[in-house]
């Protein structure tokens, strides 16, 4: 097949906001998702000052670990379908109302059961993040750049994780207490959902610019 015409400058000028976007609101995930191993400590110790054993306290905290792992995992399978149907800046965006809301549902808890439903519930809905991310990459660059776009994106993994501890780190220094830095965190997430929402699109046709070419041996033949 003949290689696709270039993208216009504004294609590309859209495809860089797009990428950014993408960026800038996955690492924002991050911080309502290490939020809870950085105050796992001092919320051990609120419910041993509630009257719960310290180590059954630490071993119900620890399962958090395992059974959000699980959630995420499920996510993804579910995700993937429902994202094929809805769009990946639906589910993308969808993914981030979820976890500020079960990320504000975690601080209005004070046993471990409300604990580990709005932990596991914020890890599910997390899931939904990367499969809307993929879909959109998919519709905003042509098959031969989906490996690099892709490479970027996933930088998003290290800076995500990174920024999020550094910045809950200097909430410690000024004696936030778990719940505050919960707050915090939200707060920025929910920041980040206002600037996709405004700005981040499905696909160029919705910026009246042409979809790139997808790989012709896709599963669709020549429709994409």
């Amino acid at each position: 097949m003949s290689d696709s015409p270039p993208a216009s400058p504004r294609l590309v000028r859209f495809q860089f906001l797009t990428l950014a976007l993408l960026m800038a609101g996955y690492t924002g995930y991050y911080f309502c998702r290490s939020n809870f191993p950085v105050c796992q400590t001092m919320i051990q110790d609120e419910l041993a000052s509630r009257g719960m054993d310290r180590d059954a306290a630490k071993l119900g905290l620890g399962s958090i670990i395992t059974l959000g792992a699980l959630a995420y995992a499920a996510g993804k399978f579910l995700g993937g379908g429902i994202t094929d149907r809805i769009g990946g800046r639906r589910i993308f965006l969808a993914g981030m109302v979820g976890s500020i809301a079960f990320t504000m549902l975690f601080t209005m808890g004070s046993t471990l059961s409300v604990f580990t439903s709005a932990a596991v519930g914020n890890r599910f809905v997390q899931s939904l993040g990367w499969v809307g991310v993929v879909r959109v990459v998919s519709r905003w660059f042509p098959h031969k750049r989906f490996g690099t776009v892709m490479g970027f994106v996933s930088l998003s993994y290290l800076f995500g994780d990174a920024l999020s501890r550094r910045f809950m780190q200097s909430l410690l220094e000024l004696e936030f207490t778990w719940r505050q830095i919960y707050y915090a965190t939200a707060g920025v997430l929910a920041a980040l959902f206002v600037v996709n929402l405004l700005f981040l699109r499905e696909s160029p046709v919705d910026v009246g610019e042409q979809e790139p070419e997808g790989a012709p041996g896709n599963l669709y033949g020549v429709e994409g």
